[in-house]
């Protein structure tokens, strides 16, 4: 999510694919029956050496995000940025998590005989 925000900030994210280019970018944990957000991630960028980096890669941050939910057996839907084979995987195995997502067809952990060649 891209809250909108044109003031100084040292994390200020710039997007020109979304309605407000410049803003900042938070992660969500958001329950979809109720709207109720469970938790929330800042993004501050690539931090500096120290005990308070964090890594910014997509299943990182989807491990830190469903913290309060972990092993309730519930269904987590993510977007094609998060979603990648060695997350469901570890999902399931240890977190008890179903997941539901689409999958960008250039992951290289696709197996071939699941990737459509006539479609563009």
């Amino acid at each position: 999510m891209m809250v909108g925000f044109r003031g100084k900030c040292p994390f200020q994210q710039y997007m020109k694919s979304k309605p407000d280019k410049y803003g900042i970018k938070l992660y969500l944990l958001i329950d979809a029956a109720t709207f109720y957000v469970l938790n929330i991630e800042l993004y501050a960028g690539k931090q500096p050496e120290g005990p308070y980096q964090l890594s910014n890669a997509a299943a990182d941050v989807v491990k830190r995000l469903i913290t309060p939910i972990s092993v309730t057996g519930r269904n987590l839907t993510i977007d094609n940025w998060y979603t990648s084979v060695p997350l469901i995987n570890d999902f399931a195995k240890d977190y008890k998590i179903s997941v539901v997502g689409t999958m960008r067809k250039n992951k290289k952990e696709i197996p071939t005989c699941f990737i459509d060649k006539n479609r563009p």
